[in-house]
C-alpha cells in the first residue's frame, strides 16, 4: 500500500521572526522616523516664526531710537504734567511720582545734569547765549531762535529784541515732527513745533528783554486770481504770538501753551488735508 507523505513546515528557530512580523516593524520605525522629522520641522518652523516677530519688534524699537531722546523728553514733559496735577491736587502721595516730577522740574530749569538729549543740551547752549553779555540782543537772539527753530527758518528782530518774529517751513516741521512727535498728527505735531518755538523764547530771550514773540508756520499754497491762473504762494498756515505780561512761561509745559497763547490765524485744517 502506498505511503502518504506529508511536507511539514520547517520548524522556527527560537527567536525567529515572521516576514509580516518584520515589515510591522519597519513601518513603525519609519513612521517614528517621519514624526520625528516632522516635530523637528515644525520646532523650526516655530523658531523661525518668533525671530522674524522679534525681528520685527527690533526694527520698530529702532526707528524709535533714531529719534535719541528727544521723543524721551516729549513723552516725559507730557507725563511730567499729569504727574504734577496727580501729585499738587493731593490725591495720592505716590513718592514715585513727586520724585518724578522733581527731577524733570530740574530739567526744566535746565540743570546741566539732567541734558540727556540733543534737544536738551541746544536748550542749555542757547540759556548761555541768552545769559551772556556778550554781543548785541540782535545776534544773540538770531542765533537761539534758529538753533530752537526749525532748518530754514527766517528770524526777524523788532524795537532791538523786545518782539521777535520766527516763520518756519511747514516741509521742514514734518520732518522734525516724525523724528520728535511720531505718535501724533501733522497738524498736531505742527502746534506743538511752534509752542515749543513760543515757550523758549519767550524764557531763554528774556535776560535780553523779549517781550513778544509770534511764530508762523508757513508753505506754498496753490491760489488762483481773478483770471483764472493759478500760481504758488507763500502763506500763514498758522500765526501764534505770546507776550511776557502776566505769563510765567517757565512753568508751563510745552503741551500747555496753546492755553496761554494767543492765535492770530489757523487756515492749516482748511489748507492742508492730511493724508
Amino acid at each position: 500500500m502506498p505511503k502518504i507523505i506529508t511536507k511539514q513546515a520547517p520548524a522556527k528557530r527560537p527567536g525567529q521572526k515572521s516576514r509580516r512580523a518584520m515589515e510591522r516593524e519597519e513601518l513603525v520605525f519609519y513612521a517614528v522616523v517621519v514624526g520625528c522629522a516632522l516635530t523637528v520641522l515644525i520646532h523650526l518652523l516655530v523658531q523661525v516664526g518668533l525671530s522674524i516677530s522679534a525681528g520685527r519688534k527690533y526694527d520698530r524699537k529702532e526707528k524709535f531710537l533714531e529719534a535719541g531722546q528727544a521723543l524721551k523728553v516729549v513723552e516725559d514733559e507730557e507725563q511730567y504734567a499729569e504727574e504734577m496735577k496727580i501729585v499738587t491736587s493731593g490725591q495720592t502721595e505716590d513718592r514715585a511720582a513727586k520724585k518724578r516730577a522733581e527731577e524733570f522740574e530740574k530739567r526744566q530749569n535746565f540743570d546741566p545734569a539732567y541734558a540727556q538729549s540733543e534737544q536738551e543740551k541746544n536748550l542749555l547752549e542757547m540759556k548761555k547765549l541768552g545769559e551772556s553779555p556778550e554781543g548785541s540782543a540782535n545776534e544773540v537772539l538770531t542765533k537761539i531762535a534758529k538753533l530752537d527753530s526749525p532748518p530754514k527758518s527766517e528770524v526777524q528782530i523788532f524795537e532791538n529784541g523786545a518782539r521777535l518774529d520766527i516763520a518756519f517751513p511747514h516741509k521742514e516741521a514734518i520732518k522734525a515732527a516724525q523724528k520728535i512727535f511720531p505718535k501724533y498728527p501733522i497738524y498736531k505735531a505742527v502746534r506743538l513745533t511752534a509752542a515749543g518755538i513760543l515757550k523758549d523764547l519767550m524764557v531763554l530771550g528774556a535776560p535780553r528783554g523779549v517781550n513778544r514773540v509770534t511764530v508762523r508756520c508757513q508753505d506754498f499754497v496753490s491760489v488762483t486770481n481773478a483770471t483764472g491762473e493759478e500760481k504758488k504762494e507763500i502763506r500763514n498756515l498758522l500765526v501764534v504770538s505770546g507776550t511776557k505780561a502776566g505769563t510765567d512761561w517757565s512753568k508751563i509745559s510745552r503741551f500747555e501753551v496753546e492755553k496761554f497763547w494767543q492765535k492770530q490765524k489757523d487756515e492749516y485744517p482748511s489748507l492742508i488735508k492730511e493724508k
